[in-house]
């Protein structure tokens, strides 16, 4: 695997594995907690693991985003725990896609320095109760009020929102032949007008938080704008959700590793019969996930570029194999009778579920690439 990272890249998974062999895999309560615990995350932004893009001007390691794939892997590898690599990586997201590409100066200083200390955390605000993430179904409004605007709204399924310090906001600031318009802004927590929902238990990925926030008529200064004042969703809200898929793909294959690696373990200590057909069923789902370990380093390095036509299809192509090797996994479990203990079933619940997450999205960008090959 090293042939895609620098020496300084190298460093960095080795660090952040001996973190995450230490601190994360030795706790087995974290598959069962509903919010993050606070100590982990002090100890993670003590360790430097919290800023890994942002530039080291403002106390991050100044990574790209190959670093940020690298890291996640080694997290999920190495600790056993997939909620943690999520709320960690939403993290990383914000401070380095939303904060570092689309703030102004002012914003950089103000909030990247206590992001990469772990000082403050984010949550992306973009979904609401009644049409998820769509633009067309998004309600919450902005209204400007002299020299502020004032927000309304509800949003829900958000990422780390129990634990957040400030949230971005997505919401209509106004309408260009009949399109809405959206702008993001910066709102701390503490903000009047803003209370946090109840959290939101799926039943997976724990430790990692999901909430909701109500907003009413919450005010927010001029510059808490992010990016482009009218063009928050062209510009944040839909490349969002390529980053977060290309990133989450380090975590998602560290995940699978460590499921592979505790899986042995147990064949291993039930000292059960291997024979060549159970031989042939291991060889076909390494060679599956070693595949999969390179093309996730290949799709974080594309999102150095802002063009990539190809990374949609490497992202779909992944999804399937993944969830290709999971199905792998589950045969051989049943054909050579291996007793699963509660960490496995955890761990390959928090992986069949995620893979489950947005599935729909998949399909619908798979049916456009094959209507564009026959138009």
């Amino acid at each position: 695997m090293n042939i895609w990272m620098n020496n300084k890249q190298c460093l960095l998974k080795k660090k952040v594995a001996d973190f995450a062999a230490e601190h994360i895999a030795t706790r087995p309560d974290l598959h069962t907690l509903k919010e993050f615990p606070a100590g982990l995350w002090e100890e993670m932004g003590s360790e430097g693991l919290l800023g890994i893009g942002i530039p080291e001007d403002f106390g991050g390691s100044g990574g790209d985003y190959l670093s940020i794939a690298v890291a996640g892997k080694a997290l999920s590898e190495a600790g056993n725990n997939l909620g943690c690599s999520l709320t960690w990586m939403i993290h990383q997201i914000i401070a380095r896609f939303f904060l570092l590409d689309h703030g102004s100066d002012a914003q950089h200083v103000q909030y990247l320095p206590d992001m990469a200390r772990g000082k403050i955390t984010g949550c992306i605000a973009v979904s609401e109760p009644e049409g998820g993430g769509h633009p067309k179904y998004l309600k919450t409004t902005a209204e400007r009020d002299g020299s502020v605007f004032l927000i309304t709204g509800e949003k829900t399924f958000l990422t780390n929102a129990p634990i957040a310090d400030v949230f971005i906001v997505f919401a209509v600031v106004g309408v260009e032949q009949s399109r809405k318009r959206f702008g993001a802004f910066i709102v701390p927590r503490t903000s009047p007008g803003l209370s946090l929902a109840e959290p939101l238990d799926f039943g997976f990925l724990h430790p990692c938080p999901h909430g909701g926030i109500v907003l009413n008529r919450c005010p927010v200064s001029a510059d808490a704008v992010l990016g482009r004042p009218a063009s928050a969703y062209e510009d944040m809200a839909l490349p969002f959700r390529e980053v977060e898929d290309t990133l989450m793909m380090g975590p998602l294959t560290g995940g699978i590793r460590a499921q592979l690696n505790h899986l042995i373990r147990l064949m291993r200590d039930q000292a059960l019969p291997v024979g060549d057909e159970l031989v042939s069923r291991l060889g076909e789902i390494e060679s599956m996930l070693g595949a999969l370990e390179i093309l996730a380093y290949d799709a974080a390095a594309m999102l150095e570029n802002t063009d990539h036509p190809q990374l949609v299809p490497l992202l779909i192509f992944c999804r399937t194999v993944a969830s290709q090797v999971q199905e792998r996994l589950r045969d051989l479990v049943q054909t050579a009778a291996i007793k699963q203990d509660t960490l496995y079933e955890l761990m390959t619940n928090d992986l069949v579920s995620t893979l489950r997450i947005a599935a729909n999205i998949s399909a619908i960008k798979q049916k456009k690439l094959g209507r564009a090959l026959l138009t």
